[in-house]
């Protein structure tokens, strides 16, 4: 399994090297969505060309519109997409799988295409 985040964001994520050999960050801590977004979201999708949605996890930190951009491209793929959410009380990280029924459907409008999502945690 590789784990993924979303942005660096100086949170301390060493703790998910006990999880998984592999961390990758998508995007760097100065990297905000500003302007045209074309490039940035074409950086994403190479930084997630090899997410493998059968084994990989994400873990959502940093800029919301990051987090929705990345999780727009996975959810693309299809299948579930297993996220890892911090959870302070615990102090662990708490697996959440969130599944796509759809490829993607451009033709839903947003309220329609999240009440396709199915959510569930472990």
């Amino acid at each position: 399994m590789v784990i993924y985040i979303t942005q660096d964001s100086g949170q301390n994520f060493s703790s998910l090297l006990k999880l998984s050999e592999k961390v990758v960050t998508v995007t760097s801590r100065d990297y905000p969505l500003f302007g045209d977004a074309d490039d940035h979201v074409e950086k994403i999708k190479q930084m997630l060309k090899h997410f493998d949605v059968e084994k990989d996890a994400l873990v959502p930190a940093g800029d919301p519109i990051n987090i929705s951009v990345v999780a727009n491209e996975l959810f693309k793929k299809g299948g579930e997409i297993l996220f890892l959410k911090w959870d302070r009380q615990s102090s662990m990280y708490v697996p959440v799988k969130v599944k796509s029924n759809d490829k993607s459907d451009d033709s839903l409008s947003p309220n329609d295409q999240m009440s396709k999502i199915n959510y569930k945690e472990k």
